[in-house]
């Protein structure tokens, strides 16, 4: 199959000094691409998902090497199993979608709840002095984040805090000092909750609306806590992928008899994806993780997932997990920086997970909800008949 080449055009958007620019992509796969791509001397990370971005001479020396020139939307109609970058391009949107950046500032408190060796805890020193980096991306994208942050963490480091919250980001609850909360009793959860609203209130006078449990775990009684507490919404479970569900209470489950789905109850689930987190890509945690992925690998993953949910889920929502002692180092920094801008490029949406829990909620109440045709909605429903 052909690699494939559309007109020039002027991009006055972009942050760059060039705004002349094309796409070159393939309608077969993506090896024979970034093969040519390597014939024109383009690095791997500035794959973006399902094309290159070549500048006028590049495209000159593509053609000459066997490109074929076709037009934009030639281009995008044999780029056939993929979803297509309308946006980039100048075409209409296939969907809108709301991309929601989230960090979980866990700084010390990750390791000192499981260590204590001074060595090791260090580690989290690193996360604060990332998130002056990530609030300067975040200003250049014009995007607002939400920042979970331990208790622990805000009594550290209140003046971070502050400057977060003061950024206009929204901070969400994440435990006292990033205890798992599957291995608290009741009384203990209740207890390590109030401590970390009680540091989130003194540090920078926050009260959050949203909550991330510490390494995604959640006890039996989890959600009765966050019910009680009127928390709005949790990103903590994995039952969905690009669009919200209500949370469930008094599910039932054993090895021997069927899954007994609980009552629908009135808290908000943006859900959360160990594939859409940094820490098990990048860092390293003998025993646990140890991938130390390439950026431009994690690139690829993200951005095919923010391709599908583009082209597929209008509406939707795309929640990414990371963490500032993680996607602080710098060649990660970068890819994220090259990330947001091609998603910004689609027109995606950046906004606080706070926003897009609230929206959705309006528009779809929890009486109504039950009603509809979801997977999860018809599972409350079979539960409530």
């Amino acid at each position: 199959m052909p690699v494939l080449v559309d007109p020039l055009r002027e991009y006055p958007h972009v942050p760059y000094r060039l705004k002349r620019w094309c796409h070159m992509a393939v309608d077969g796969s993506f090896e024979e691409l970034h093969a040519f791509a390597a014939q024109l001397g383009i690095p791997r990370h500035r794959f973006q998902g399902d094309h290159y971005d070549l500048p006028p001479w590049v495209r000159e020396r593509a053609v000459s090497l066997g490109a074929a020139e076709v037009s934009t939307r030639e281009l995008l109609e044999r780029m056939a199993g993929r979803a297509a970058t309308a946006r980039a391009v100048g075409l209409p949107p296939v969907a809108e979608l709301s991309v929601c950046l989230s960090f979980d500032f866990d700084a010390m408190s990750v390791w000192i709840a499981q260590t204590d060796n001074p060595a090791t805890i260090s580690r989290g020193e690193f996360g604060a002095v990332a998130i002056p980096r990530i609030l300067a991306l975040l200003e250049r994208r014009g995007a607002r984040a939400t920042f979970f942050i331990p208790g622990h963490t805000a009594l550290a480091y209140p003046f971070l805090v502050r400057e977060i919250r003061d950024a206009g980001h929204e901070i969400g609850h994440h435990g006292w000092v990033h205890e798992n909360p599957a291995k608290l009793t009741a009384a203990q959860e209740r207890d390590v909750f109030a401590r970390g609203l009680d540091a989130l209130a003194r540090a920078a006078g926050v009260v959050p609306v949203g909550y991330r449990s510490p390494a995604a775990n959640f006890s039996a009684s989890t959600i009765e806590l966050l019910v009680e507490q009127g928390v709005l919404y949790d990103t903590s479970c994995s039952g969905s992928d690009f669009t919200p569900y209500y949370l469930r209470r008094g599910d039932r489950f054993s090895k021997t008899g069927p899954y007994a789905f609980g009552t629908a109850v009135d808290l908000v689930e943006l859900p959360f994806s160990w594939g859409l987190d940094d820490f098990t890509h990048f860092e390293f945690e003998a025993g646990w993780s140890t991938e130390q992925s390439a950026p431009s690998a994690v690139q690829e993953i993200w951005h095919g997932e923010f391709e599908y949910a583009h082209a597929n889920v209008a509406g939707g929502f795309m929640g990414i997990c990371m963490h500032p002692q993680v996607i602080g180092r710098g060649h990660r920094l970068t890819m994220l920086d090259r990330l947001t801008g091609v998603m910004a490029e689609r027109g995606a949406r950046f906004e606080p997970y706070g926003d897009y829990a609230r929206r959705w909620r309006e528009a779809n109440p929890l009486s109504s909800w039950v009603e509809g045709g979801s997977v999860h909605a018809r599972a409350a429903r079979e539960a409530m008949s």
